[in-house]
């Protein structure tokens, strides 16, 4: 099986706002580069719903794994767990602060077609670790012809579940 790629051949000189519609996709160029429209999704339909409550353990029966006992993770995931890891450490030894700007975290330089699948791990190994990530505004910058994009993120406990609301209201963790 083989796949060939088609270049989209956007207009020229075009305007902030401008729409194009190429190979069934809507594009928008926001300024500085053409992106991908969001598609709506469509409407729930709750008149052609049925829902109801159901006993512990048919939930228990129906439970997604995400134990690595069925498969190993693969080095590339490994290898971002452990920075995430890094991150939650250096959280901890900072005294685990709760103001963005007193956070430690890690700090990503990569090829900006690469973000996507970045995102994608660091939020797998949070999920993996059962920590909370959160990524602080990416940059996006040409060097050498290529766009690089700056990711920082930092990795902390989850909040407190809503359950059991900390004693100061909120869904973070009392200091």
């Amino acid at each position: 099986m083989s796949a060939t790629a088609t270049e989209i051949q956007f207009p020229e000189n075009p305007t902030k706002g401008q729409e194009f519609k190429a190979d069934g996709v809507d594009y928008k160029f926001t300024g500085s580069k053409w992106r991908k429209v969001r598609q709506a999704r469509p409407e729930l339909q709750l008149a052609t719903m049925e829902a109801t409550i159901i006993k512990p353990s048919v939930i228990a029966e129906r439970r997604r794994t995400r134990s690595t006992s069925d498969r190993e993770r693969k080095a590339q995931q490994k290898a971002v767990d452990g920075l995430v890891q890094k991150a939650y450490d250096a959280w901890v030894k900072a005294g685990k602060p709760t103001e963005w700007a007193k956070m430690p975290g890690a700090n990503v330089q990569l090829p900006a077609t690469q973000l996507d699948t970045l995102k994608s791990a660091v939020y797998s190994a949070g999920q993996y670790l059962d920590l909370r990530v959160r990524f602080g505004n990416i940059t996006i910058a040409e060097r050498d012809g290529v766009e690089y994009a700056d990711v920082v993120f930092t990795a902390s406990d989850k909040p407190v579940s809503a359950d059991y609301p900390a004693p100061n209201g909120d869904s973070a963790p009392a200091e």
